[in-house]
């Protein structure tokens, strides 16, 4: 199996397990039920990584997601305007 044939499985695999996501997020009724989905999958993610990674893995993995997010969404020192709803 090539490269591509691997990349492309596994994007396939990973599409088919965010499945139940999706129809979780569907199923919100507001923005509440969203976010307290968001935090009970990022809590569970934590200790998904903890347990196969370890301690100093997860961190390290969640340090370097969050520098990307303030690299790419949010510069440094840039403040997140207010919501307009």
């Amino acid at each position: 199996m090539t490269e591509e044939e691997k990349r492309k499985q596994t994007v396939e695999r990973m599409a088919e397990l965010m499945v139940p996501i999706d129809n979780a997020i569907m199923m919100s009724d507001n923005v509440l039920d969203v976010l307290m989905l968001a935090s009970n999958m990022l809590v569970t993610a934590k200790e998904i990584y903890i347990q196969n990674i370890g301690g100093a893995g997860a961190k390290e993995l969640f340090q370097n997601m969050t520098d990307k997010i303030d690299e790419r969404i949010l510069p440094m020192g840039r403040k997140v305007s207010p919501s307009k709803d």
